[in-house]
């Protein structure tokens, strides 16, 4: 008896000093983040920089760093427990990951959950330039596929799964493949976006498929250098495109850009950001808190963040789960049951 009573007086003083998920989160007690996923050139680069500061401000004594990666590198830093946050994440990277596929050699399910999502409004463009669309009769992805015409194709950067998956699916349901492109006597041009558009400005690329937040002044620019038209992706193609990789189909309205003549239906990414499952959950909840009380400041960053939202933070991909913290912040402002 004298044993069985120790024990539960054991038990009762652990339950006392454990307080788990009831624990009281909105203290001023700094936390510890180590971001990655991104470059040290990405626009994600400032947004960070602006939360990093958040963090600090509302949490004083607070450690955040970053530790560069790809996007793929940033997953797998979080599933080893060699970082805690991967900051710009699009689903097809994400599904990838879950499922193990290429480049990941080992899946990360169970291993990242979502804490906000940063982005809603990446949308893909495809444009050419006039003369070469002009000469080939090429005014729809339908077109190519049907008079495989001698080009340089511009995509993004290898290693850039969610745009160049999305690319190789158009154009497949189109009849045609990336491969195809140097059979007819053409290449292809892999770059980032700045790159790919300076490249069209100096007539290096003659169409491009890529994704960007819209209207970009920098495909503007480049319509003032150079006669551009939109080529036009069929709407069914992309809305089978859209659920099968987790994207959005939307459409671009007419006068987004001056050469275009009508609306035009792409699709739309969103990009999340991930805690690990090894994040404690306070930490997680304190980051989130700090971000979702400041969206203005968010917004003011650059004009790509202009709609950022706390609504929109809440948004995530059906492949994964809240993480416990994000959870408790979503709920406690009535976005999550």
């Amino acid at each position: 008896m004298r044993k069985s009573h120790k024990y539960a007086l054991a038990v009762v003083g652990c339950l006392a000093f454990a307080p788990g998920a009831q624990a009281d989160f909105n203290d001023k007690k700094p936390i510890s983040i180590t971001a990655t996923g991104i470059s040290t050139r990405s626009i994600f680069k400032a947004i960070m920089e602006v939360m990093h500061g958040l963090y600090r401000q509302d949490y004083p004594g607070t450690a955040a760093t970053l530790k560069p990666s790809t996007v793929a590198g940033g997953l797998l830093a979080l599933a080893d427990k060699k970082a805690d946050i991967a900051m710009a994440v699009p689903p097809v990277e994400l599904r990838n990951g879950i499922n193990g596929d290429a480049p990941f050699p080992k899946s990360i399910k169970g291993k990242v959950f979502h804490a906000f999502t940063i982005m809603d409004n990446l949308d893909f463009f495809f444009i050419a330039q006039k003369d070469w669309a002009e000469k080939n009769g090429i005014k729809t992805i339908a077109d190519i596929g049907k008079k495989k015409p001698k080009m340089t194709l511009g995509l993004s950067r290898r290693g850039t799964y969610y745009s160049n998956t999305a690319a190789e699916q158009v154009f497949g349901a189109n009849g045609f493949k990336i491969a195809d492109v140097k059979k007819w006597g053409g290449d292809v041009a892999y770059s980032n976006t700045r790159n790919g558009l300076k490249d069209m400005t100096d007539g290096k690329i003659d169409f491009m498929f890529q994704g960007t937040i819209q209207p970009d002044p920098r495909i503007k620019r480049l319509a003032q250098a150079r006669g551009i038209v939109w080529i036009s992706a069929n709407a069914a193609t992309l809305q089978k495109v859209s659920k099968e990789l987790g994207f959005h189909a939307v459409t671009m309205k007419n006068g987004t850009y001056p050469f275009m003549t009508q609306p035009e239906p792409t699709m739309r990414v969103d990009i999340y950001t991930m805690a690990g499952a090894h994040v404690p959950a306070e930490t997680v909840y304190k980051m989130v808190k700090a971000i979702g009380e400041n969206v203005d400041k968010i917004r003011a960053v650059h004009a790509a963040f202009r709609g950022f939202s706390l609504k929109q933070m809440a948004q995530k991909s059906a492949l994964v789960d809240y993480h416990p913290g994000a959870a408790r912040y979503y709920r406690e402002k009535g976005l999550i049951k």
